[in-house]
């Protein structure tokens, strides 16, 4: 077959891509659930499983150390925050990986094939501990679970976040891709708060605590491995993706981009949004249990409430950024966003 140059490419394809249709929009966007799901857990329930809230008594039994650490440290903590530095080491490596990656299925899709299932099982094994005490081989059991579990997050996580600009053909493609997957990754928040409802039907049923979590938690990461499947198997990548070869090193590549001083913004103010919405997301298992006094399953209702409100707003924030552009939707929403967070 001969090959033509795709618009805007280095490299030569042996089709020239064309703007994805809606359904195959939709198709990339079920990845998102699968992924903000399969992450859920370990981002936002590591703390509620292994520092629990108390009422009355803890709700799980204390599986590694609970005490503090130089003083102001946990154990827990600093798991976590070694996991997301090892993520951090991993993204630019697996970026650069993939770049390069020759594949028949596509190089985007391969990661995110090989990568699914092993991002899903981690991501439930971290809720497994050997032993039913507090003790040194749960503590490394946890640590060797969640190196891998954020090595296939990245794994399969930085490829598919690649397809989003790839395709994304036009400016609008893009903002379009970047709505769907904002609502899939909303529903797939809203999924992993189901854990704490589902705890409680378990808990009904006779399951313990423990068992009723992990049944909880289980349920849900097979959902993320199905759903985060569903791009990697159906979705025509070679079609639809716009693509070029790489021809820079990992380390020209990160000097070029740390370099801009617009992008080094951008990633300022979006690590520190993010951490913000950390906050939000870790607390609320304790916003529920301990300052309201509710039942534990009300996180999931509250949830609910957010992503609701969260949906109706979608629809006149593009209409909005249509009209003003989006850097001045986004420098509201960062100023209503400091100004709503302290309450």
């Amino acid at each position: 077959m001969a090959k033509r140059k795709s618009q805007g490419a280095e490299s030569l394809q042996t089709i020239t891509p064309v703007r994805p249709p809606l359904r195959v929009l939709i198709l990339y966007a079920m990845g998102q659930f699968g992924w903000s799901l399969a992450s859920y857990s370990v981002g936002n329930l590591l703390v509620y499983f292994y520092m629990p809230p108390e009422q009355g008594q803890p709700a799980f039994p204390a599986f590694i150390f609970q005490g503090a650490v130089l003083g102001v440290l946990t154990l827990i903590g600093i798991l976590s925050a070694g996991g997301r530095v090892f993520d951090a080491v991993a993204d630019p490596l697996v970026a650069n990986w993939s770049d390069n990656k020759t594949a028949r299925m596509g190089k985007r899709r391969w990661f995110m094939f090989w990568g699914a299932a092993p991002f899903a099982l981690f991501g439930a094994l971290a809720f497994f501990p050997l032993e039913s005490s507090a003790g040194g081989n749960n503590l490394a059991w946890l640590a060797l679970v969640l190196v891998l579990y954020y090595f296939f997050f990245a794994f399969y996580v930085i490829p598919y976040n690649a397809l989003l600009a790839e395709l994304g053909h036009t400016p609008a493609d893009r903002l379009q891709i970047s709505t769907l997957i904002s609502i899939t990754w909303a529903l797939g928040f809203v999924a992993g708060n189901s854990t704490y409802a589902l705890q409680g039907i378990f808990e009904n049923m006779g399951q313990s605590p423990v068992g009723a979590f992990q049944s909880s938690i289980t349920i849900l990461h097979a959902t993320a491995f199905v759903f985060m499947l569903l791009p990697a198997l159906f979705l025509n990548e070679k079609r639809y993706a716009r693509q070029s070869e790489n021809e820079h090193s990992i380390g020209f590549a990160l000097s070029a981009v740390l370099k801009n001083r617009n992008f080094r913004w951008f990633l300022t103010s979006f690590l520190l949004y993010w951490l913000a919405l950390t906050f939000i997301q870790l607390g609320v298992g304790f916003y529920t249990t301990i300052l309201l006094g509710l039942d534990k399953s009300m996180a999931f209702t509250f949830s609910i409430v957010s992503f609701l409100a969260s949906f109706l707003l979608y629809f006149p924030v593009n209409l909005l950024t249509k009209k003003i552009g989006k850097r001045r939707v986004i420098l509201t929403a960062y100023i209503i966003f400091a100004l709503i967070l302290p309450y």
